[in-house]
């Protein structure tokens, strides 16, 4: 188990490995710790900023989920429909995982902020709060984030 845990952590994109479902091992990259790390910094001044206004700052962290599974998935789609546009038969949708998958390829800051804000907005209609506080919150959460 140990060698290949070992072997698996020698690329330097590579910040660790984790044993998983037997001899196979899961890779941590370090873009995903530097993500989520910029992701953390951005919610927590945004809910700072919120508090700052007044209003409960778990607003924000609860409206994380929905902007964060939101933006994800846009900034994977803008990215895979710039590339189908761009000329690339790498994605298809006779394999649809490959389009999902952000490892195969990549994302785009564009599409997140806008799927995000789309998921922010109805967050907010769910919730029946104001909108615009979340949106001047996250702008910089974002800037941060990024």
């Amino acid at each position: 188990m140990w060698e290949s845990i070992v072997a698996c952590s020698a690329a330097s994109e590579i910040a660790f490995c984790i044993p998983w479902f037997g001899a196979a091992t899961l890779p941590i990259y370090w873009y995903g710790i530097l993500a989520s790390l910029g992701i953390f910094v951005g919610a927590y001044y945004a809910a700072r900023h919120v508090s700052s206004e007044g209003e409960d700052p778990d607003l924000v962290w609860d409206a994380l989920l929905w902007v964060l599974l939101a933006g994800l998935l846009g900034a994977r789609l803008w990215y895979v429909i710039s590339e189908v546009l761009g000329g690339s038969t790498a994605y298809s949708l006779a394999r649809p995982i490959e389009i999902l998958n952000p490892r195969s390829g990549g994302m785009n800051i564009f599409g997140g902020a806008v799927a995000g804000l789309i998921g922010m907005y109805f967050y907010a209609r769910a919730r029946k709060i104001d909108g615009w506080l979340l949106a001047d919150a996250g702008l910089l959460g974002l800037l941060l984030g990024q």
